[in-house]
């Protein structure tokens, strides 16, 4: 997979020779496969994986999510929710692949003692919320549309927050691990 890729920014490059593509790898072995620049700037950043489905694809965003923020993918909660309720909140389930990531991380790590879902919408045509009810303690969603296309048609103003942004409310809040 990863050849395949790097053929098509040799085909990119060939295209425009201001162009850079490496491979970067830091002191604490976070890494990304492909890293294109142009002059100083990096235009984007490439990690191939071979991820064999969408939850496995959702954990290993969910890994780099965890380096980005906090600096590293461990998480060590020292038995601080061990006997909490803990709600698991997000804007809507389209897919349900990141909340089923999610889910199921926080029972196998039995890091709760109780787990509940919540959202505003979710699909009533879907068999996301039959297997987050087989793992979540609870599920709790308020509407259930037939003609569900995706979770954003429920909502104004739907922007996704952008990693700067969240690093950003994160210092805002005093939380910087780094």
């Amino acid at each position: 997979m990863e050849n395949l890729v790097a053929i098509e920014l040799q085909r990119t490059k060939s295209k425009n020779p201001l162009i850079d593509i490496f491979y970067w790898k830091d002191h604490q072995e976070r890494e990304v496969d492909f890293v294109v620049r142009e002059g100083l700037a990096v235009k984007q950043l490439i990690q191939v994986t071979n991820a064999s489905s969408r939850e496995e694809i959702q954990k290993k965003e969910i890994e780099r999510r965890l380096i980005e923020f906090r600096g590293n993918k461990e998480y060590n909660n020292n038995n601080k929710l061990k006997d909490k309720v803990v709600i698991l909140v997000d804007d809507g389930i389209a897919t349900g692949a990141t909340m089923l990531a999610a889910v199921k991380w926080l029972k196998e790590k039995n890091y709760c003692k109780r787990l509940i879902v919540a959202v505003p919408v979710a699909p009533l045509e879907s068999s996301i919320l039959k297997k987050l009810n087989q793992i979540a303690d609870e599920v709790i969603v308020i509407f259930t549309p037939y003609d569900f296309a995706a979770v954003g048609q429920f909502y104004k103003h739907f922007d996704q927050v952008s990693d700067k942004e969240v690093k950003e409310i994160m210092n805002k809040y005093g939380f910087n691990p780094r």
